[in-house]
């Protein structure tokens, strides 16, 4: 993944509450599946999916198993795990492609429901971010505000 890819999911990830979050890590599995299909080599390709299995173990732990939704969505999770470890195992992109399908199905539904999600961010110490045309009207500027409070509060 890119250090300018890096950066906008921090920043999304900085700026997400729960619900925004879910599609956050979605788009991150994608991009890393993404990056499987365009692997040169065996260790590229290994090291995407693996990758991706990491984001497949944090919407594990999103997973409410209590409601019957929450542990039909584990149970979707543990499928993609599986299929993501028969593509490491047997080296093939078949294994990812409904994988793919399937969580840009799930985003898509889970993007109507962020639109919906009213909560704060989940991080609340976090800097903003203000990006505009700043005294050069060809390229987006960022500023960073003045935060003189981030970290703990005791």
């Amino acid at each position: 993944m890119t250090n300018e890819k890096k950066k906008e999911f921090t920043l999304k990830i900085t700026e997400a509450n729960s619900s925004q979050m879910i599609v956050v890590l979605y788009d991150i599995t994608l991009e890393y599946i993404g990056e499987a299909y365009q692997a040169k080599d065996e260790e590229a390709f290994l090291n995407a999916v693996n990758n991706a299995k990491r984001c497949i173990v944090e919407l594990k732990k999103s997973a409410r198993i209590n409601t019957e939704l929450g542990a039909n969505y584990y149970s979707l999770y543990t499928y993609f795990y599986k299929q993501m470890s028969r593509a490491i195992a047997s080296n093939k992109i078949e294994c990812l492609e409904i994988c793919e399908k399937l969580i840009t199905s799930l985003r898509e539904t889970w993007i109507e429901v962020a639109k919906k999600d009213c909560q704060d961010p989940i991080m609340s110490n976090s800097e903003k971010l203000y990006a505009g045309y700043t005294y050069n009207k060809n390229s987006i500027n960022e500023n960073s505000s003045a935060f003189n409070n981030r970290g703990f509060l005791v």
